[in-house]
């Protein structure tokens, strides 16, 4: 009997060891799970903040970028505007060509030449693009709203382009070879130019090379309209984004 219950006693006693190891081994596990658990809600947490920070940052830059824009479209309105009222003074010149002179004429023709080309900055829309980062922006509206805008952006510059190609092209080389090339405009640079033929403000009236400069810088119109609906647009996004910044304060 004695043996028996020694032996019962070894027993239990190595059970109880048994069990008191597995409870401090479950134990060690749960702590190590918890302790991961927390590492990645922590990292995810910091992942969320850098996230937020970075989102910031973009919208600022993009408000920054569109607010530019505005302030380059509308330097680029007043000027275009200006070649469309030299435009407006050179064909009241032809139309009563008796009452001006050639200098009233030629004061006009350099502005002529003159034109803007709007190139939008694109700088961190297209870094966004290239590295994700724009899918930060959490406004489903916002995010939609900027790859709407710079999609618009890309599409109506053709116009710009055409622009340029009418300038350079057609508008240039007319007002060179018709007027500049004279003994009027040359004498106004101080050349003698006595060889050279002088201008009949009756005959340019008739000269369709030349009308046809006037109908092609009439043209800036078209422009003009396009880049007042750009800083419109610009606008609306810029006070899109701000919302969404002073939520995300």
């Amino acid at each position: 009997m004695i043996k028996l219950f020694r032996s019962r006693q070894r027993r239990n006693l190595r059970e109880s060891n048994t069990f008191k190891y597995f409870r401090y081994a479950l134990g060690e596990i749960l702590l190590v799970v918890i302790g991961i658990l927390i590492a990645l809600q922590v990292s995810t947490w910091n992942q969320q903040r850098q996230d937020r920070k970075t989102e910031q940052r973009i919208l600022l830059s993009l408000q920054s970028d569109l607010e530019s824009d505005i302030q380059i479209l509308e330097q680029y309105i007043q000027s275009t505007s200006k070649r469309l009222a030299s435009v407006d003074s050179i064909v009241n010149i032809l139309n009563k060509p008796e009452e001006y002179s050639i200098m009233d004429f030629l004061q006009y023709q350099v502005g002529l030449t003159l034109d803007n080309y709007f190139v939008a900055n694109r700088a961190t829309f297209d870094e966004g693009v290239a590295s994700g980062t724009l899918k930060l922006i959490r406004n489903d509206s916002l995010r939609k709203g900027v790859f709407d805008h710079y999609r618009y952006l890309s599409n109506d510059r053709n116009n710009d382009h055409s622009s340029y190609q009418i300038t350079n092209n057609i508008i240039v080389p007319t007002i060179v070879e018709e007027i500049f090339s004279s003994a009027d405009a040359i004498g106004r640079m101080g050349i003698d130019g006595k060889d050279l033929p002088h201008l009949d403000l009756k005959e340019i009236a008739k000269n369709q090379r030349y009308l046809q400069v006037l109908i092609y810088a009439r043209g800036d119109n078209f422009l003009i309209r396009e880049w007042k609906t750009t800083q419109q647009r610009s606008l609306e996004l810029i006070n899109l984004i701000k919302l969404a910044m002073d939520k995300n304060l």
